[in-house]
């Protein structure tokens, strides 16, 4: 076989195959299960406009969730971060991973808590807000969790 028939067999079986690899690429992206998370995201702000923003990320058993602070001005501010949850009869705790030490980020009793913001002097009371939590989409919020590339 020649040089120029060899070169249009292998110029035809690339043709021919690209698209099937690149299909078989994006099956496999497209196929990657996504971590189960709750059906709302809750959101605890003050009254001076600080707000976090919470979801459960994976099964309950597993205690996990996804908390992200706003409107702080703080090193934190706006990075969705994964929190430990632990529940008492008094209270549920949020503990993030801050310079490799646990902290807790966020304690709740019920539908009100304190906001422990890396940086302030206080902790910021905040209290449950169902317009803000109405206003989030759970999925949209893993998206940018997801996007963000911190575990």
């Amino acid at each position: 076989m020649n040089l120029r028939a060899r070169l249009r067999q292998i110029t035809a079986t690339a043709v021919l195959f690209t698209p099937l690899f690149v299909g078989a690429v994006a099956s496999v992206h497209a196929a990657a299960p996504r971590a189960e998370i709750a059906t709302q995201v809750k959101t605890y702000a003050s009254t001076d406009g600080v707000k976090a923003w919470t979801l459960r990320y994976g099964p309950r058993e597993k205690n996990q969730a996804l908390i992200q602070v706003t409107d702080s001005d703080s090193a934190i501010d706006k990075k969705i971060l994964m929190a430990t949850t632990t529940s008492t009869a008094k209270d549920t705790r949020y503990t993030v991973q801050l310079n490799g030490r646990p902290y807790v980020l966020l304690i709740l009793n019920e539908s009100s808590g304190e906001l422990y913001v890396p940086g302030s002097q206080k902790p910021t009371w905040v209290r449950y807000d169902a317009d803000l939590s109405a206003q989030s989409n759970p999925e949209h919020y893993l998206t940018d969790y997801e996007q963000q590339g911190v575990r």
